[in-house]
């Protein structure tokens, strides 16, 4: 991968947000942002590694429900190379994913205890790295979401049946996995504590899937993102702050097993929305 590819790759991610939403918009939100963190973990590599994440997200809703876009560059250093060496490793990572409002599709309300709207969801994910591994990641979601009562902001709650297709490299093996349960959360809540906060992540957890492309079993992954900004000037749209992300049994990997399959970092954040 070329040293332009992260604004290419986040620029064509923003062309696909406007191919995909085409149609009249009730609102939405852009953003792009830029993390840094020092001790990620990939399986298999022992050392931390130090990752830029360049991400750009489209947030949409219409008539019938919503809709999100998301591309994601993430440049490795040397303790995580590229296939031949030379260069740190560079990744790609791009998700579409589609909800239709139960209640907006039939005219009645879809909502129970806390739950104030039930609706339908459809999840796309491909992921590409150019390690001697060489994954090629293409999975598919769908599910249930449950949008939570949030006064400010949102809370949202999915229930997936998960399905994988990956590759390994070291093999040369397309792999296969099982369908897998994934559940899944997000949310976004502002608030006041001396200066304005906002509290953002999300958090996911998926049952093993079988055998990996190398005939082990995999193991349950619980991955969290949690995030705390704070805005730069008024309404400029710009927000700094800190993150962490742990990540356990990294795509299904043995953490007690695996060097890597394990991972606890602090990130620095600035987001741009527009």
């Amino acid at each position: 991968m070329k040293s332009g590819l992260p604004i290419k790759a986040l620029a064509a991610a923003a062309l696909l947000a406007h191919s995909v939403t085409g149609h009249a918009l009730e609102w939405s939100d852009n953003q792009v942002s830029v993390q840094r963190g020092l001790r990620f973990a990939e399986p298999g590599t022992a050392q931390p590694i130090r990752k830029n994440v360049y991400e750009f997200v489209h947030n949409s809703g219409d008539k019938l429900g919503t809709n999100l876009v998301l591309g994601q560059i993430l440049e490795s250093d040397m303790n995580y190379p590229a296939a031949g060496g030379g260069t740190g490793s560079q990744e790609f990572y791009g998700l579409l994913r589609r909800t239709f409002s139960l209640s907006k599709l039939s005219g009645r309300e879809f909502r129970f205890g806390p739950v104030q709207d039930t609706s339908l969801a459809f999840v796309f994910e491909r992921d590409t790295l150019n390690t001697q591994f060489a994954p090629g990641k293409r999975a598919f979601a769908a599910g249930l979401a449950f949008d939570l009562p949030v006064t400010h902001g949102f809370g949202v709650l999915n229930v997936y049946a998960y399905k994988e297709r990956n590759y390994n490299g070291i093999t040369a093996t397309e792999v296969n996995f099982d369908t897998a349960l994934m559940l899944h959360s997000a949310w976004s809540v502002p608030f006041t504590l001396g200066i304005p906060l906002t509290f953002a992540g999300d958090a996911k957890y998926i049952t093993s899937k079988g055998k990996d492309g190398f005939g082990n079993g995999t193991k349950p992954e619980f991955r969290l993102h949690a995030e705390l900004l704070t805005p730069v000037g008024k309404d400029t749209g710009l927000l700094v702050g800190v993150g962490y992300e742990l990540w356990r049994n990294k795509y299904r990997a043995n953490q007690n097993v695996v060097p890597g399959a394990k991972q606890n970092t602090a990130l620095l954040i600035a987001r741009y929305h527009f």
